[in-house]
């Protein structure tokens, strides 16, 4: 009886033990940075499918998207059951990484050791269908200098399931830079579609680092063609550029200040008004700091001391980036509200901001000379008050941006109808100005290589602000057009919405459909001067802005 007990208990642990077991697998052993390959971890037995954790992982391990699937099967009469997860899993580090044993349900999996190259193996693709590049613009740079890498690939074969990682680089910021630039060639005999991507790379600190490579990877298509391609044979395609050695450079010990690494820096001012001034009258300087290859939260705050004769009141600085013949330009805008407290002549101090020049080695530094403005005192002028914000009170709907406009409906069918046709009129009509300024590019004589803000440019504008003036809305957009063909002649303007800046001014399409509501049908629609005067003012500022940009990075022009 003993015996039987002992045999009985022998068999329900040996059940036990087959029933439930848990199994870690990969599906690729040839690992490298950055190239993502799958884990998958499989428990045979009953259990639910939110008992696995992927936080072990993440030591070694970027973890991706992870999968679940079950499965009951029943042969003669017993049943067994079956979990899978399938992790996704892109390593980190070169060198020897570990997936570690993982305990379901008390069932213990055995850790896998695995070997990860800095480089990926190429796979497939050795008949040059595909090439992928990556240059840097500069090997040896300074903390907080941004440095481009111009990643080119080359597709000259079908493809499916195509993806581009971006390189790493340990302590650096890296992002990518634009929009992809995209081109045709033939190399070769081959027809390339090219693809250009720009990532900016900027070290944070210093020493010797590597930038691991860009990796392509796709599953190329073999002998498919049109409908029938998703059919053909696929064959895995693992592309790398090759890695760069980076020396970032520690700050100089005699650097004094915020650090700003740069080739280029200037500041400039401007006053509104620019002269006249007046004892309790508020006057706009506004100061602006640009740099050539360095990210906006690298700019330093501008501090300046005013005599206590002054009250100011200075906004929160405005700091942007943009790219400007493949490098990257940042600028800080600072306005600051002065109002004099009494008239005669006020010194306003010197303002002085150092940079290191990286192309010099040397530090230098951005100017404002001191200045004396002269104050006219007012008599019985009361003293200046502080420029107090009222919060605007809480809203229970959401509120446009655009200032409202009050129209004054008639309903009348016969008015909805005169509507229709004199708005297709109009649009007849624009469509004539956009082949008529066609026209004039193509018959153009002066050259294109080379964009400046003219004095025909200033000339186009003073037409808009007259057709404002006038409230000559007939004309307003025939007057934006002209002066955005010669503000951009280089570029195929022949619509308002292809004017730069355009897009970010979405207020402008509500008020040029009213300004056209009010041209072509009997509503009375009273339309706001001022609103317009100010989002098409904000468009101009703008384009001067990038103008400006131009004039300072003159020197980067060949």
């Amino acid at each position: 009886m003993v015996r039987l007990i002992f045999s009985i208990l022998v068999l329900l642990v040996s059940f036990s033990t087959f029933a439930e077991k848990l199994t870690a697998t990969v599906s690729n052993n040839q690992l490298a940075i950055g190239v993502p390959f799958d884990l998958y971890l499989t428990f045979e037995g009953k259990i639910s499918n939110n008992s696995f954790d992927s936080s072990p992982l993440l030591k070694d391990f970027m973890v991706g998207g992870t999968s679940v699937s079950s499965q009951q099967r029943i042969i003669n009469g017993d049943a067994s059951f079956q979990t899978r997860w399938t992790i996704r899993l892109t390593p980190k580090k070169a060198g020897t990484v570990t997936i570690p044993s993982f305990n379901l349900h008390g069932v213990t999996s055995k850790p896998i050791t695995l070997q990860v190259s800095k480089t990926p193996q190429t796979q497939g693709a050795k008949d040059d269908s595909f090439i992928l590049n990556a240059a840097i613009q500069d090997e040896s740079l300074y903390p907080q200098q941004t440095t481009m890498l111009t990643v080119t690939l080359k597709l000259g074969a079908p493809f499916e399931n195509a993806k581009l990682t971006p390189p790493t680089l340990e302590g650096a910021i890296i992002e990518a830079a634009g929009e992809d630039k995209e081109t045709q060639q033939i190399i070769g005999g081959r027809q390339y579609r090219i693809i250009e991507r720009q990532y900016r790379v900027t070290p944070q600190r210093s020493g010797q680092f590597e930038l691991s490579p860009v990796i392509f990877q796709a599953e190329k298509l073999e002998n498919a063609q049109g409908f029938f391609r998703s059919f053909g044979q696929r064959q895995p395609v693992v592309l790398a550029s090759k890695t760069h050695q980076i020396e970032v450079k520690p700050i100089p010990k005699h650097y004094q200040g915020a650090w700003l690494p740069s080739e280029i820096v200037d500041l400039k001012e401007e006053w509104q008004p620019a002269k006249g001034f007046k004892q309790g009258e508020p006057i706009t300087r506004t100061l602006t700091l640009t740099a050539l290859g360095v990210r906006g939260e690298a700019l330093p705050d501008i501090t300046i001391n005013y005599p206590n004769s002054l009250q100011t009141y200075p906004d929160k600085p405005e700091r942007k980036s943009m790219m400007h013949q493949g490098r990257v330009v940042s600028q800080l805008v600072l306005s600051t509200a002065i109002i004099p407290g009494q008239g005669g002549e006020i010194t306003i101090p010197e303002v002085k901001i150092p940079w290191f020049n990286t192309k010099r080695n040397k530090v230098e530094y951005a100017t404002l000379p001191e200045r004396t403005i002269s104050v006219e005192a007012v008599a019985n002028a009361s003293p200046a008050q502080p420029i107090v914000q009222t919060p605007a009170p809480a809203q229970t709907q959401p509120q446009t941006p655009v200032e409202p406009v009050t129209i004054i409906k008639t309903e009348t069918t016969l008015f909805s109808w005169l509507t229709y046709t004199f708005a297709g009129l109009w649009l007849i009509t624009g469509l004539g100005w956009a082949v008529h300024i066609i026209y004039l590019r193509k018959n153009a004589t002066f050259s294109l290589e080379k964009v400046t803000y003219s004095s025909q440019s200033d000339a186009h504008w003073k037409k808009v602000e007259k057709t404002i003036q006038q409230e000559d809305w007939k004309n307003l957009s025939k007057a934006l057009l002209a002066w955005a063909w010669q503000r951009w002649p280089e570029q195929q303007i022949s619509t308002l919405t292809n004017i730069p800046g355009w897009r970010q001014h979405p207020e402008l399409d509500v008020l040029l459909k009213t300004v056209n509501e009010a041209i072509f049908s009997n509503k009375r629609v009273e339309i706001d001067k001022k609103t317009i005067q100010k989002q098409i003012l904000a468009l101009k500022t703008q384009a001067k802005a990038e103008h400006e940009i131009q004039g300072v990075l003159a020197p980067l022009n060949p």
